[in-house]
């Protein structure tokens, strides 16, 4: 797929102070030239604050008009947000928000012709505007104690959506194909995330470990049949960094997914549904860094883990290095990326109804050299 265009963007703003509740007014105007479907907008938001003791009460409802040269009617698109800080002492906050907007979908929906995002999947869409009227609710707290390097963060989110469209999915020739077609459907989405880090200052290290799980219900079009449907995700991201010295450095991310699902005529219902496993996507890195003052070494490693199958599993790890030497008016660098020289990458393509893998090529050995002079 290709996309050309032009975008420019001019905004103003001002904000009244001199009364209890802050007011701030924006107004602005974009223009959107592109080879899929020209469109301009015109917004302004109203913005109101106010504090009173521990409490910060904001609230804003803007309103955006987007035209589209050659359509007689003007697309309006209000929203309205509200939210409340609540700051409780020096360790702990917390946020209540809510937001209702109608939302103008990815500008791909306007492409025409039909294109791949990977070598198995190919995406095209019916003549239409693809717009979402969402509603987002979210409850977020959280605790710090500096003293002692200790930070939590939770966060509560339930989301409800109206679709104006919904994807059908159909396979052709070993093809998976996705349609956009202008049939409204309903979404809702309630989700838990939490953030843990803990630093220890004597032994230079910091741990920190995120995870999330989220409910989502939905539906598609599958081969002419209406699919309501549910999924399930867990996500697990762990970390830590270390200084070994005041010159050496090691860090490890990870990140392990898992997804679920339950499709059929009733998902909420046992015995009505049909279900699909969830297969595991992992990934680890762990990375190097030595720093002196002429001389940087860095070297890291990735791992990837994706199951095909419960029983099969492609594993695939990457290897970079790179040094660099400054001279008073020369730096010297040197890359080399993929050292292992792999060609390929096949991973698991995860769709509520189905699970097929797939694979992208991955740009050789190479070994990258860079002279940059200071005059």
């Amino acid at each position: 797929m290709l996309l050309e265009g032009l975008y420019a963007r001019a905004e103003s703003g001002w904000i009244i102070r001199r009364t209890e509740v802050r007011q701030h007014y924006t107004v602005g105007a974009s223009v959107d030239l592109n080879n899929l479907k020209n469109h301009h907008r015109l917004w302004v938001t109203p913005a109101y604050e106010y504090l009173f003791k521990s409490l910060t009460f904001r609230m804003s409802a803007p309103l955006q008009a987007v035209l589209f040269p050659g359509d007689k009617e003007v697309l309006y698109l209000p929203g309205l947000t509200f939210r409340t800080d609540y700051k409780i002492n020096y360790a702990w906050n917390a946020r209540l928000s809510a937001r209702y907007g109608k939302e103008l979908n990815d500008i791909t929906a306007f492409y025409l012709k039909p294109y791949f995002t990977d070598y198995r999947t190919t995406m095209e869409n019916e003549t239409g505007i693809p717009v979402t009227d969402k509603q987002l609710y979210t409850l977020r707290t959280d605790y710090k104690n500096t003293l002692q390097e200790f930070f939590v963060t939770a966060d509560l989110t339930v989301s409800r959506s109206r679709v104006n469209h919904t994807l059908e999915q159909s396979v052709r020739d070993n093809i998976f194909w996705w349609t956009r077609r202008y049939i409204p459907h309903r979404e809702s989405s309630y989700g838990i995330n939490t953030v843990v880090s803990k630093g220890f200052f004597d032994i230079n290290t910091k741990v920190s470990a995120e995870v999330s799980y989220w409910y989502n219900q939905s539906a598609q079009i599958r081969e002419g049949v209406w699919m309501p449907f549910s999924f399930r995700t867990l996500m697990i991201k762990p970390s830590f960094s270390i200084s070994l010295t005041r010159q050496a450095e090691m860090a490890y991310n990870g990140e392990l997914r898992r997804q679920w699902s339950s499709f059929g005529d009733n998902p909420d219902k046992s015995g009505q549904v049909a279900s699909l496993s969830g297969l595991w996507n992992m990934s680890h890195k762990g990375s190097f860094y030595y720093m002196q003052r002429r001389l940087d070494l860095s070297a890291s490693a990735e791992y990837f883990r994706n199951e095909i199958t419960p029983d099969h599993s492609v594993n695939l790890l990457f290897m970079d290095v790179a040094a660099s030497y400054k001279f008073p008016r020369m730096t010297l660098q040197l890359q080399l990326n993929n050292l292992l020289n792999h060609g390929d990458y096949s991973y698991t393509v995860y769709h509520p109804l189905s699970l097929y893998s797939s694979q992208i090529a991955i740009r050789p050995r190479e070994i990258l050299f860079r002279v940059i002079m200071d005059l």
